[in-house]
């Protein structure tokens, strides 16, 4: 019954975190469209806005530290799912 409840309680924690991430990609997508609306309008916080948006690769160590705790949102994430699906069938 234990287990029971540490599944439902996981399960609920990643319920919680995928509507949060579509909650913040919503929100990113919007300022994405926004921003590409003004791209040619020469404003330069949109400019800056979607560099940031299609960055690939981390330039400041702020940005390393935004990347790092995103990835380990993302391995959490995978950790729980992977614990949850060997809790219901290994036992």
């Amino acid at each position: 019954m234990c287990r029971v409840l540490q599944i439902s309680d996981l399960n609920l924690a990643v319920e919680g975190l995928e509507k949060e991430r579509d909650f913040y990609f919503s929100k990113l997508r919007d300022v994405e469209v926004l921003c590409q609306e003004h791209e040619n309008d020469n404003i330069p916080i949109v400019t800056q806005i979607l560099d940031i948006l299609y960055a690939t690769e981390v330039r400041t160590t702020s940005q390393l530290y935004c990347f790092l705790a995103l990835w380990r949102g993302v391995i959490n994430i995978f950790l729980i799912m992977l614990t949850m699906h060997f809790s219901i069938f290994c036992h």
